[in-house]
């Protein structure tokens, strides 16, 4: 005879029970891990591995130096600081600016004017470091941008036009990077020609 002959009517009824309660519970289980599942494989087939490279390729923080307004000058910005992270707040327009050609003396308290494709003009100021940004939340806006630095000791006439315009980013340092003189990009952003 089989145990289920044996078994009382209650402790039948304590088994069904013990198995609804596995099913529902398993069920429930189902029901969570779906929408987990799901956001991990969306996570994971989101991610970008192009962004990642470069986040990666710009290396470690300079010793004694924290993430601020003053880290990472001459770097890309808005490879961490453009929407994709990890940078935030995020920015429009970004770079850094220098006394000479030639020389990595950052250049402080110069006014970088960017106007954008409608005519709205905005002004950043650079910092110790040379650091200038305008955040995203402030300004987005329609390119291309042309720009100018705005410093009485510019070469001539108390300004430092670019001569281009900045086509689809306002990351400066995504074409103004690396030392002077390289064919394959501009050299950094600069006020004049020669040393102060």
């Amino acid at each position: 005879m089989g145990s289920h002959a044996l078994d009382s009517p209650a402790a039948a009824s304590r088994k069904k029970v013990r198995r609804s309660a596995r099913l529902t519970h398993s069920s429930n289980l189902r029901s969570l891990s779906a929408p987990r599942t799901f956001a991990l494989l969306l996570l994971v087939t989101c991610a970008d591995p192009v962004h990642s490279d470069a986040v990666d390729a710009l290396g470690e923080e300079r010793r004694g130096v924290r993430p601020g307004p003053t880290h990472r000058p001459g770097q890309p910005c808005l490879v961490c600081h453009g929407g994709q992270g990890p940078g935030s707040p995020d920015f429009s327009v970004a770079g850094t600016v220098y006394a000479a050609r030639g020389v990595l003396e950052p250049l402080a308290g110069t006014t970088v004017v960017i106007e954008d494709a409608n005519h709205d003009v905005r002004r950043a100021t650079s910092n110790e470091v040379g650091n200038f940004y305008i955040a995203a939340q402030t300004w987005s806006p329609v390119f291309p941008l042309t720009t100018k630095l705005d410093d009485p000791r510019a070469d001539v006439d108390g300004e430092k036009p670019m001569l281009t315009p900045l086509p689809r980013t306002g990351d400066c340092a995504s074409c103004h990077y690396g030392a002077d003189n390289e064919p394959t990009h501009m050299p950094p952003v600069f006020l004049r020609s020669k040393a102060l």
